[in-house]
């Protein structure tokens, strides 16, 4: 068990850093090396780096392990946040909770937006700005109202040796919620949970919308390679937030006690994790002046790979590379 611990805490160092550093490098990227042609879209991926980075400190801080059993969940932590107090601990994953959940909104934002301009002109910044600031407020709302339903150490210790009795609690950092059905906590596990599902269907769907009007297009030999470039590119990140959905489906087959082992307790944010991190690198492989950028850091010539992002004039007459 311990190498299993410490491979879990190194899983989750070597994926929270990379994403910081992964985010942090799109941030600077974004805001130094985008052309007013893609301005408004930036602001977008701009939202969603911040977003990430934060998940991933949170996510390195906490190294979370959730046990559910029928409407009771206790959390492990074996990050840094565990050599100081439950109490930070929870505070931490209550911030990360509400990131999290804001963050796959935005990726629903950031294909909206470009089967949108597909069809109308760019849209201006300010109503990017708003639509954010609106899809913020449930994450906001829940961030306050959870902090209610944090049950003390000495309870989830009791609760976890009535659980398993044979288990080691020893220096664990245990927090806990009594009761996913109540008002508040229900909440919040419908606002994490259960959206993300349909969220992650819209984002397929507004995939295959996109295609479809790009694959109207009477292109030549060349652009039809870019097509299926672009077709690769789009499902790539359209596969991102379904990490998401393994993750909520982990955690739902403990709630419903459909699997009796730690797979899915350690499986949940490990699976999350994968979002934040994976984000970073489609912007730069798949935004053409942030891979252009990247490659001459590395010192490489850029292969041909379509740009996912379109504006009002070209979208619907070309394919950029």
């Amino acid at each position: 068990m311990d190498d299993f611990m410490n491979i879990f805490r190194i899983y989750h160092t070597v994926t929270s850093l990379f994403g910081c550093f992964a985010n942090s490098l799109l941030i600077y990227v974004a805001l130094t090396k985008t052309p007013k042609t893609i301005r408004t879209y930036s602001f977008i991926v701009i939202n969603v780096a911040i977003t990430d980075f934060m998940i991933c400190v949170f996510n390195f801080t906490l190294m979370q392990r959730p046990i559910a059993k029928g409407i009771q969940i206790i959390y492990i932590s074996y990050g840094p946040c565990s050599y100081f107090s439950s109490d930070l601990c929870f505070a931490n994953y209550l911030f990360m909770l509400h990131v999290y959940t804001h963050s796959i909104w935005l990726l629903f934002v950031s294909f909206a937006y470009r089967f949108y301009v597909f069809q109308n002109s760019e849209p201006k910044l300010w109503i990017v700005q708003s639509i954010i600031i609106i899809l913020y407020i449930p994450s906001i709302l829940q961030l306050s109202i959870i902090f209610s339903e944090h049950g003390n150490e000495q309870r989830a210790q009791k609760l976890l040796l009535e659980w398993y009795p044979n288990y080691k609690i020893g220096n664990l950092t245990l927090s806990m919620v009594e009761s996913i059905f109540n008002g508040y906590a229900l909440y919040s596990v419908v606002n994490v949970c259960v959206i993300t599902i349909p969220i992650t269907i819209g984002i397929f769907i507004l995939r295959n919308r996109i295609l479809k009007k790009i694959f109207k297009f009477e292109l030549n030999a060349q652009s039809k390679v870019l097509q299926l470039q672009l077709l690769k590119a789009l499902t790539f990140q359209a596969c991102i937030p379904v990490f998401y959905v393994f993750g909520v489906l982990c955690y739902f087959s403990q709630i419903f006690s459909l699997v009796q082992n730690v797979i899915p307790q350690y499986s949940m944010f490990c699976l999350f994790i994968f979002v934040p991190t994976l984000n970073p690198i489609s912007n730069f492989v798949f935004i053409a002046p942030y891979r252009r950028y990247i490659l001459s850091l590395i010192g490489k010539n850029q292969n041909v790979v379509p740009n996912l992002i379109f504006t009002s004039t070209t979208a619907r007459t070309t394919i950029q590379s």
